[in-house]
């Protein structure tokens, strides 16, 4: 049940950031809400409850365990992001979009890891 809904959000996290690629004119505009940045969200949210749930049910982690990796993951993918985009022509590192992984990240531990002991 739990892997259902994280490849669901993780599927509408994809889709959020298919869009705002889509949406994209060419000029670089860091806005607190803009949909680049639900699309942050969206990703982070979707990478806990995924890993969480591969950590947990698959491996076999204790809970606490378990979420300290899976939010571990999210935020290093969101990092690893952001160096990447500072690393493009055209593009730069965004606190911003770091805040929106952080507070996916952070949902997503409430939402995912309530029931674990």
């Amino acid at each position: 049940m739990k892997l259902g809904m994280a490849a669901n959000i993780l599927l509408i996290s994809l889709a959020a950031a298919s869009a705002a690629r889509a949406g994209d004119d060419g000029q670089w505009a860091d806005r607190w809400m803009g949909r680049d940045k639900l699309s942050h969200f969206a990703f982070s949210l979707g990478a806990v409850g995924l890993s969480h749930h591969l950590l947990a049910a698959e491996s076999g982690f204790s809970g606490s365990r378990s979420r300290s990796h899976a939010a571990g993951v999210a935020v290093s993918l969101g990092l690893a992001k952001e160096v990447r985009d500072q690393a493009s022509p055209g593009n730069t590192f965004s606190l911003k979009d770091l805040a929106a992984d952080l507070l996916g990240t952070a949902v997503g531990l409430l939402i995912f890891t309530i029931n674990d002991r």
